[in-house]
């Protein structure tokens, strides 16, 4: 899931990076088991990438209202830290 992560935020599609993340957070996230902790990590540095991609790019580019309210809405509270 950490590779799909990567590659999901290099093509831009964030809400498929979402989708893995909650999806990870849901099944490991009460998870006892050091695999699974180091795994969440791995998946914690991904997203934290997509944090910053998207914050840099609300401060940069010139993007349509409709993709500032999508990245907003990302950040806001679709990716919990």
């Amino acid at each position: 899931m950490p590779a799909n992560i990567e590659t999901n935020i290099a093509k831009g599609d964030f809400d498929r990076v979402i989708d893995e993340y909650e999806r990870a957070k849901s099944l490991y996230g009460e998870s006892d088991s050091e695999i699974f902790q180091k795994y969440l990590q791995e998946i914690e540095r991904g997203v934290e990438i997509l944090r910053q991609q998207l914050s840099k790019k609300l401060r940069e580019d010139q993007l349509s209202v409709e993709q500032q309210k999508k990245f907003i809405g990302i950040l806001v509270s679709r990716i919990k830290y």
